[in-house]
């Protein structure tokens, strides 16, 4: 049995990132993972809302969820509309 290559190692022979990551040990890994994932819920949820707030950002996203969903019928009927009588085929 081999020993696992080192990233060093295997970084000429890695065509793109994904190779690379898979070339990673699984602590290794594991660990880059988790500081990425801090980086990014640090910037997106920050802990320092009160809870008034937390409360208004999740009724502003359930509110434009309907929306969406409504809006997203009616163009979907206005555009199947426009084109029931043109001869395009797709």
């Amino acid at each position: 049995m081999t020993a696992a290559k080192t990233t060093s190692e295997v970084l000429p022979a890695a065509i793109d990132y994904g190779a690379l990551v898979a070339s990673w040990l699984p602590e290794k890994r594991a660990k880059r993972e988790r500081k990425f994932v801090r980086r990014i819920d640090k910037r997106l949820f920050p802990i320092l809302y009160t809870q008034k707030e937390l409360w208004l950002r999740l009724g502003a996203l359930v509110y434009a969820a309907m929306i969406s969903g409504s809006l997203g019928d009616l163009f979907a009927a206005g555009i199947t509309a426009t084109f029931a009588n043109n001869s395009l085929t797709s």
